[in-house]
Parts: structure tokens; sequence; C-alpha cells
């Protein structure tokens, strides 16, 4: 289910924003899978006039994702038995055979909830990554610049806390073929 708050207009130039974005669980609707208090959506005039639509920006504030695993811990990280491990090939290509539908994608004072499970009487990991800010300067599908602070990161196991208190800064580049990163920060 789907549902907001308020959405606004603006002419020009041409902005898009919705206010109270929320995702929820079609099964439970008291289950939130994400939600946002602000989204802000820029096209791309330029790209307009040129006959390739785009946006130029889309912006993200205060989003709360929650991604509740359908396996335990155990089994996410059995990574040498031969069942368990991922297929070989999953049918993606890339790049995509469409053009890079946004230019800047901006993510901020956000929070990712994690847990391996939703089954309370198997062994839980429980992570949430709070404080949260993306930007992401998307040239092309071979050019992706990446700014990224994560101000709080929390593990929990099922009887005691894994990590408390971590922070990351960063930035990333992909370049097609490799995953760059410099300037990176980590503090526990």
């Amino acid at each position: 289910k789907i549902d907001f708050r308020a959405i606004s207009f603006q002419v020009f130039p041409p902005i898009i924003e919705i206010y109270g974005f929320k995702v929820v669980s079609s099964e439970n609707l008291n289950n939130k899978v994400l939600e946002t208090s602000h989204i802000k959506v820029r096209p791309s005039i330029i790209a307009l006039f040129i006959g390739s639509p785009k946006l130029a920006s889309v912006e993200l504030r205060d989003l709360d994702m929650n991604f509740p695993l359908s396996v335990s811990y155990a089994e996410l990280l059995k990574l040498n038995d031969k069942d368990s491990a991922p297929p070989t090939s999953t049918g993606l290509t890339w790049p995509p055979s469409f053009n890079v539908p946004v230019e800047t994608i901006i993510i901020k004072n956000s929070k990712i909830g994690i847990a391996t499970t939703t089954d309370p009487t198997q062994n839980q990991v429980k992570s949430l990554l709070s404080g949260i800010d993306i930007e992401l300067e998307v040239e092309s599908w071979y050019d992706i610049n990446a700014a990224l602070a994560v101000s709080s990161i929390g593990v929990q196991g099922q009887e005691s806390t894994l990590i408390e208190g971590a922070s990351i800064v960063g930035e990333f580049t992909f370049d097609g073929n490799t995953i760059q990163s410099k300037n990176i920060n980590v503090n526990h």
C-alpha cells in the first residue's frame, strides 16, 4: 500500500514535491517498509529540449527503510555450502539498455534497519544505520561518483551488541568495471 500526505507542483523551474510518502506491507499494514518525509523531483529542462527526458535530481529527506530478510544469520553466512551459493549468472546485463534516468540522487538524514529473520525463535542479527547522507552524481552507467556519510552504525546479535556507535564517511567512484574508494574514514 502506498500513501502520501500532500503533493505540490511548481511550473518554472519544474519541481514536483511529495510530503509524507509511505509504503507499508500489504500483508500487515503496521509493517512499514519505506517512509520519507519529503521527496523532491526536478526534471532536466535541457534534456527535455534535446528530446532525451531525464530527471536532473531526486532528493529524499528522512528516508526510513526496513528490510526483514527471510533467512537466519547462519544461513546468510553459509558461503562454502554449494546449495546456498548464489547463482553464477543472474541474466542481468550491464549496462542496462536504457539511458540513465537521473543525474543526481540525494538522500539526507536517513536510516536503514535490517533484520536477518522475522522469526524470533531463530538467532537474529539486527543492523541499524542512521544519519545516512548519500549524494550520487551519475554521468552515465560507466561514470558514477558517490559521497557517503553514516553517523551511527549498530549491529546486535541475539544476546549481545556486536557494533555500537560506529560511523563512516567516504567517497566512491564507479567506472563501469571497478569501484574505487577514497577519503574513507571509519570511527568506532
